[in-house]
């Protein structure tokens, strides 16, 4: 499956995602922080260092 759709109205297709789902390996999750803050506090400290690549 091409991953950049030819038209960007594929992107509200749910059989487009479905299919793309189906194979890709990684996954990018998009959100407002305060939607993930509960996760990272709880997993990392204020401490830890962050690779951001």
């Amino acid at each position: 499956m091409d991953y950049l759709p030819d038209d960007n109205s594929r992107y509200n297709d749910v059989d487009y995602w479905d299919e793309r789902y189906k194979t890709e390996q990684s996954f990018d999750w998009l959100g407002c922080f305060s939607k993930f803050k509960h996760l990272l506090e709880k997993h990392v400290k204020q401490e830890d260092s962050i690779l951001i690549l």
